[in-house]
């Protein structure tokens, strides 16, 4: 009766450690296909995300290569948001960012939404970037209502910041850029497109340099 009892141990316990391995194999794959189907997002990493990835997917070759893992690097410290700010910055920086969405050379919310904008972006950056956030979407909304760059409506510039405010390299010349590579589309010297064709051979030109980055996190 001794040796049945310790033979059913041993088999469950062989039958929960086979099922924990499916499992694992499972996620393994699912991550594996993941990363494959998310790889061309790698362009827009920041110098120190690229290297962790790297190193991440090195050790992860030298195990599927039946290698020793290697020491896993270590993570970089999360940034507080901040609505978590204790040096006194959360409150000033709330006010700030809530007239920059009440603004019309900002979002141009209304009173009740601009609050809650503020409350969002408090909890999703830290204060410290506020200036530099204000400064590059108006710029990127200026850029895209002009008629010299995307003329767009005003609430499509006000979307188009939206979207392209965190991957914004404001070092780049965006302007010129964009102005220059619109001229050689349009000119019968150059590729001699329409208006709309040249903006949109411009936009592609551009973003390839202009939105590679990573900002605020």
């Amino acid at each position: 009766m001794k040796s049945l009892t310790i033979i059913l141990t041993l088999f469950m316990s062989m039958s929960l450690f086979a099922q924990n391995r499916n499992r694992q194999e499972t996620r393994a794959l699912k991550l594996i296909d993941n990363i494959t189907r998310n790889a061309n997002e790698v362009r827009y990493l920041d110098d120190m995300a690229l290297r962790s990835l790297l190193q991440n997917l090195r050790q992860a070759k030298s195990i599927l290569d039946g290698g020793a893992p290697g020491p896993v690097p270590p993570r970089p410290r999360p940034i507080a948001v901040c609505s978590q700010n204790r040096n006194g910055d959360y409150h000033a920086t709330f006010s700030k960012i809530k007239s920059f969405a009440y603004s019309t050379s900002g979002i141009d919310l209304s009173s009740s939404e601009s609050t809650q904008y503020a409350g969002e972006w408090t909890n999703t950056y830290p204060c410290h970037v506020a200036d530099e956030f204000i400064t590059n979407f108006k710029r990127l909304k200026k850029f895209a209502y002009s008629t010299s760059g995307l003329d767009m409506s005003s609430s499509e510039s006000v979307q188009y910041a939206k979207n392209k405010i965190e991957r914004f390299c404001s070092s780049y010349e965006l302007e010129a850029e964009f102005k220059r590579h619109y001229q050689f589309a349009y000119s019968t010297g150059g590729l001699d497109l329409s208006a709309s064709e040249s903006r949109e051979y411009a936009i592609n030109q551009v973003d390839r340099f202009a939105f590679t980055c990573r900002n605020f996190r």
